[in-house]
């Protein structure tokens, strides 16, 4: 609970310096999908990539779904032009 009040706190997202890919999952039970899209609205440099269907353990699911996260991994670490090319 403390960690989550560090992240709800307004002035959280100025100390994050690194690019961030943040993965939500639309049928997540555990996690709030909405907290993270607002969380990840907050942010300079972060991406949020969501799954529809998917739930808590994203690398756990269906090859189908799994995949979303290694194509959307993939942009996010080699840059969209990479993944622009590759189409």
């Amino acid at each position: 609970f403390r960690q989550m009040a560090r992240f709800a706190a307004p002035e959280y997202p100025s100390r994050a310096r690194a690019p961030m890919l943040l993965l939500g999952c639309g049928r997540d039970e555990i996690v709030s999908t909405p907290a993270a899209e607002r969380f990840a609205r907050r942010l300079d440099l972060a991406r949020l990539a969501i799954v529809p269907g998917a739930r808590h353990e994203l690398l756990m699911e269906r090859n189908d779904l799994r995949d979303q996260f290694w194509v959307g991994f993939d942009a996010f670490i080699l840059g969209d032009a990479h993944m622009k090319g590759a189409a």
